[in-house]
């Protein structure tokens, strides 16, 4: 069973993780549910995994959107035909970002957010090329005032076969050692599972490359794990002492409703809210 209430949990977790004093320094993972980026608090790598949130044509996912509205982070965005661009642009020119949609060099003073179009021949080289120049600034300024956040819609990244992550093996070493995160969106769990493809031990990345999870109540969610149930139970069964609380947890996913959403984090706190 699971011991604590919701709403214990929730407080007991936000007071423990959560930056009261500068909101814009934490990573939104629900309407209630929040984490600041400063690992010397967390102990955590802020890597989220969201899934059931719907296709990126339909709408951009809200754990995207949020996100960019109210962090001070510099953005790396996976994009398609300038869809998250047009639709976030406005609103991050008003809050200070240079826009770039090409390679370049990052600036610890200011605030960056780079496009980088999945239909874009180049995009494999262009999100390698800024990765390595993130990790050059990061190095470079001792300050690091602002953190980095990729987003990557999985759908763009399996429609375009690109593969920045298994052909360009220092990517995953530069994410974990430099201070930059990713948010990935995706409705099918079996797209986590296949981020790493190339590498000989792909699984294994996956687990250690994502410590949260969101998960989307709906149709969407409710099919994928009933096509995929093994996959979700692989996710919910690391680190967990009592096999009753695996299958406790994913009845309550099955059984989410729309507008509601599950937050785990490092595959232990358990959390239903408000998607955000």
């Amino acid at each position: 069973m699971l011991k604590k209430s919701n709403e214990t949990t929730i407080k007991q977790f936000n007071k423990k993780f959560c930056d009261q004093k500068n909101p814009e320094k934490n990573l939104l993972l629900s309407k209630n549910i929040a984490m600041t980026h400063d690992f010397s608090i967390t102990k955590r790598r802020n890597n989220v995994l969201a899934l059931g949130v719907g296709s990126i044509k339909d709408g951009i996912p809200s754990i995207i959107t949020e996100n960019m509205r109210n962090s001070d982070q510099n953005f790396i965005v996976l994009d398609e035909n300038h869809q998250i661009l047009n639709e976030t642009k406005d609103m991050l020119v008003q809050r200070g970002y240079q826009i770039k949609e090409y390679p370049e060099e990052m600036k610890e003073n200011e605030k960056m957010a780079f496009f980088i179009q999945a239909n874009n021949e180049n995009a494999d080289q262009f999100m390698s090329e800024i990765l390595q120049l993130s990790m050059s600034c990061r190095e470079e300024n001792k300050q690091k005032k602002h953190r980095i956040n990729v987003v990557l819609p999985m759908e763009l990244i399996k429609k375009y076969k690109l593969n920045f992550f298994a052909a360009h093996q220092s990517s995953y070493y530069i994410l974990h050692k430099y201070g930059i995160d990713c948010i990935c969106t995706t409705d099918f769990v079996e797209d986590a599972f296949s981020l790493f493809d190339g590498s000989s031990i792909s699984l294994q990345l996956t687990h250690d490359f994502f410590d949260q999870y969101v998960f989307f109540g709906g149709k969407i969610l409710r099919k994928d794990i009933q096509r995929e149930t093994a996959e979700y139970e692989l996710l919910l069964h690391c680190d967990m002492k009592e096999e009753t609380d695996c299958y406790e947890r994913l009845f309550l996913l099955k059984t989410l409703p729309v507008g509601k959403c599950a937050v785990i984090v490092c595959k232990q706190d358990f959390m239903i809210d408000n998607v955000l």
